[in-house]
């Protein structure tokens, strides 16, 4: 990168914040300094790092505008470091897709298709996101290996709000072995 701190490059408003705040009188506490540790993370893995740093500008606008697509792809070995990055770039897109709209519909729906959501795009707003999105036409597909996944990273409570507010529940499995889902189910489609 030439020399210049990646924080810089990368994120030049967040970098002076941080320069500020570890100048105050008395430094930042040591439980912020730890948040955005892990919050920067994920440019610690060389292969991150290396995507990050393509020159290529990545405009959500511009791509939205252009009814376009965008694939955010993690190899399994790497999505403890991706993962945030992931939550983050999708978050953002579902907050620009928001903004023409005010409170109304879209102009152009959006679809996120979160496949394996609890690893590689954990987002932390997700249980909202699937209650309001529907109803601003930001369409949400969520795919998690099980619901103890999604209640590993959610909480029980967040997860019993995002299977009521999906609309469409498929369970791809032949065999339902743990006794809650099993009774969704039946509640679903009967014994």
């Amino acid at each position: 990168m030439g020399g210049r701190p990646l924080l810089n490059t990368i994120a030049p408003d967040w970098a002076t914040e941080l320069r500020r705040l570890a100048v105050a009188p008395g430094g930042m506490p040591a439980s912020i300094w730890a948040g955005v540790r892990r919050a920067l993370d994920c440019f610690s893995d060389p292969r991150v790092l290396d995507a990050c740093s393509t020159g290529t500008n990545f405009a959500i606008k511009d791509l939205l505008e252009a009814k376009g697509t965008a694939y955010f792809v993690g190899a399994a070995s790497a999505q403890l470091s991706v993962a945030p990055l992931i939550a983050a770039l999708v978050e953002a897109i579902a907050d620009e897709a928001r903004q023409p709209a005010g409170r109304g519909n879209l102009t152009v729906p959006l679809s996120l298709i979160l496949d394996e959501a609890a690893n590689i795009a954990p987002l932390p707003t997700l249980p909202n996101l699937l209650s309001e999105g529907g109803g601003s036409g930001i369409q949400t597909l969520v795919v998690l290996q099980s619901l103890a996944q999604g209640r590993h990273r959610w909480s029980e409570a967040e997860m019993d709000a995002m299977w009521d507010a999906s609309t469409i529940k498929l369970d791809i499995a032949r065999y339902v072995t743990c006794w809650r889902p099993r009774g969704h189910f039946q509640a679903l489609w009967g014994n």
